[in-house]
């Protein structure tokens, strides 16, 4: 997370959780890429838990460098790719498909780029009002061209994937971007991470919808029906049903 370090090491703590119930929840081997996106968010804000140390320690540390270049290639490298591959395989219908294949081919072409130079022209980051600025000095031209694709490509898929309740994830990341973009422009790459919370609390409903769905092609909840398959939730109501058995158990027999 963007705040400070402790603020990133407990997201990331939290992601894995998310994470974990995400993968246990997933049943076949097409659902997984995005099951295994709130784990990749963890590990990208570990990563940038470890760039706060650094920046805090006043560049002197020896893993300020390889925090900072291994939180830029999950957003700049990974992120443009796994999107839209990640609905591509959940996506059934042949016309959604082939859109979705166009966005991955498009996202395999933004992740090349901004690998290259990434690695050609390199990052530093800077702590400026709380928030991580990473100064990249990329083409500027060009960049602006991929900077769009990079919105298309992570923006468009839930939109087009056929999936039902995915419009929910698009419209939280296309809301989270416009916002982040007018009032952290500097600070983009690392405040817009404040929301994979948020947005994987939603990869965690589409999955399980899309679990119940397959097991019963009726079904048809509300999306936040998936909350009373929460962990959390589940283990409240193991609480109440065992106070309710105690307060029984006395007028038994």
């Amino acid at each position: 997370m963007c705040f400070s370090a402790p603020a990133s090491f407990i997201s990331s703590a939290v992601l894995t959780t998310v994470g974990m119930a995400t993968v246990w929840r997933a049943h076949s081997p097409r659902q997984l890429p995005l099951a295994c996106v709130p784990l990749i968010f963890a590990v990208q804000q570990f990563s940038e838990g470890w760039v706060w140390v650094g920046l805090q320690a006043g560049h002197a540390t020896a893993f300020l460098t390889p925090a900072t270049y291994c939180f830029l290639i999950f957003a700049q490298v990974v992120w443009p790719t796994w999107v839209p591959l990640s609905f591509l395989t959940m996506a059934d219908r042949q016309r959604m498909r082939i859109a979705l294949k166009i966005l991955t081919a498009v996202g395999l072409l933004v992740s090349l780029y901004l690998g290259i130079c990434l690695a050609h022209y390199g990052a530093i980051a800077e702590a400026h009002t709380r928030h991580v600025v990473y100064c990249l000095h990329y083409p500027q031209r060009v960049t602006v061209i991929f900077g769009a694709l990079y919105g298309a490509v992570t923006i468009i898929p839930p939109f087009v994937a056929g999936i039902r309740h995915a419009w929910i994830l698009g419209l939280a990341i296309l809301v989270s971007y416009i916002i982040t973009s007018i009032l952290y422009e500097a600070e983009i790459i690392s405040v817009w991470c404040y929301f994979s919370a948020l947005m994987s609390v939603i990869v965690y409903g589409l999955v399980h919808h899309e679990h119940a769905r397959e097991l019963d092609p009726g079904h048809d909840r509300p999306f936040w029906s998936f909350l009373h398959t929460w962990p959390l939730a589940r283990g409240g109501s193991r609480l109440k049903d065992a106070q309710r058995t105690d307060a029984v158990a006395p007028h038994l027999g």
